[in-house]
């Protein structure tokens, strides 16, 4: 029984039957067995990305990137294995792009770390995983070395042409399922945060939105979003995650909207200490801005706010509901006037990494006179 075998389970099958193609090619082509090793390799990580709540897709999906991001290295959590997948990646490469002879030796290699992956893999997912051993007995024995006859050769050949035209059509499909992983996924967890959000807050009226591109070069980490006035919303609508306040619309057209966060030194938003009710505005600078911080400014000197409070929406002004969550205490600092002071807030929302976000378009006691002011200050 080939290794790659006991793989072939319809769990698997979006990444298992290139796994086994690349064991079929190690006697007849080693440059291919490697190309196909890293192949199955690379649909495996993206089938963990598409599964695994705990890993997050990054905005770049190079299979060099998705093996670099933090979630993705603490999950595997054995720097053996990823050299292995490095090695994977690296030799696949070069069978594909350099034009250098590939040994069979390294094929072997090869095969060998692409199967501890795939029994990583199965250990963490598979509902009856055995631990097994990769046996190099089981590979495919080397073909002998008489050339076929003219016929033969000619018969053999269009097999193999056969082979690698079902094996793209393959590959093709595999990639369309990935995709609908995905996708689904990605609605899953945006239907999931709604209902949480809903649940706190039954007042407030929402539109999900996908994050399109970011500002590039943006201290502040300004992006846009996919839906504008065509689905209601309007200038300084709020922009949040489930888990907090992320900014609001600075700019709106019919079917896109731009976002200035928190981190912005020009959004002033009205915010409150919940343990001790002490007021301020919540605004950002470059510097803490590089540490993915902001601040609630202007707090009288006998404030009695700490690190570890929690800070939320004002609701002043009626441009923003009360009670949004923004962050908790860093610390607490004086302003360089010495006429007040300031607390450093981390955001609660991911604001670099948010890609699904929820734009309030309407909430109780919403001031629809202001809503059309530019994205300057809350009063």
């Amino acid at each position: 029984m080939p290794n790659f075998t006991p793989y072939q389970t319809e769990q698997f099958q979006p990444f298992a039957p290139a796994a086994e193609t690349a064991e079929r090619l190690y006697a007849i082509d080693p440059a291919a067995c490697a190309m196909n090793c890293r192949r199955a390799m690379e649909l495996a990580v993206k089938w963990m990305y598409a599964v695994d709540k705990q890993l997050v897709l990054p905005h770049k999906k190079d299979l060099s990137v998705l093996l670099s991001t933090a979630e993705f290295v603490d999950l595997v959590d054995d720097k053996n294995l990823l050299r292995r997948l490095d090695f994977l990646r690296r030799l696949g490469n070069t069978a594909a792009h350099s034009g250098k002879k590939i040994s069979r030796d390294q094929a072997r290699l090869a095969l060998e770390n692409l199967f501890y992956f795939l029994d990583f893999v199965a250990c963490c997912y598979a509902p009856d995983y055995q631990p097994r051993d990769f046996d190099p007995a089981l590979l495919p024995a080397e073909p002998p070395a008489k050339a076929p006859t003219a016929p033969a050769a000619e018969v053999e050949l269009e097999r193999l042409m056969a082979e690698n035209q079902a094996l793209r059509e393959e590959i093709q499909r595999l990639e369309e399922q990935l995709i609908d992983y995905e996708t689904v996924k990605m609605e899953n967890e945006q239907f999931r945060e709604l209902l949480e959000i809903k649940e706190r807050n039954s007042d407030l009226i929402f539109e999900p939105a996908t994050v399109v591109g970011r500002t590039p070069d943006d201290w502040f980490g300004s992006f846009t979003i996919d839906v504008g006035t065509y689905h209601g919303v309007s200038l300084r609508c709020p922009v949040i995650t489930s888990d907090g306040l992320v900014g609001i619309v600075s700019e709106v057209g019919r079917g896109y909207s731009k976002v200035q966060t928190i981190l912005d030194a020009s959004v002033s938003i009205g915010g409150v200490d919940i343990h001790t009710l002490d007021t301020g505005i919540i605004t950002g600078t470059i510097p803490l801005a590089q540490e993915g911080s902001c601040k609630l400014g202007f707090l009288p000197r006998e404030s009695g706010v700490t690190p570890g409070d929690t800070i939320v929406t004002s609701g002043t002004g009626g441009l923003l509901p009360r009670g949004l969550i923004v962050g908790e205490i860093q610390s607490v600092e004086m302003e360089t006037s010495g006429l007040s002071l300031y607390a450093v807030i981390t955001p609660a929302a991911d604001i670099q990494g948010a890609r699904q976000v929820f734009v309030i378009t309407d909430f109780g006691g919403k001031d629809d006179a202001t809503a059309t002011d530019s994205a300057g200050e809350e009063e």
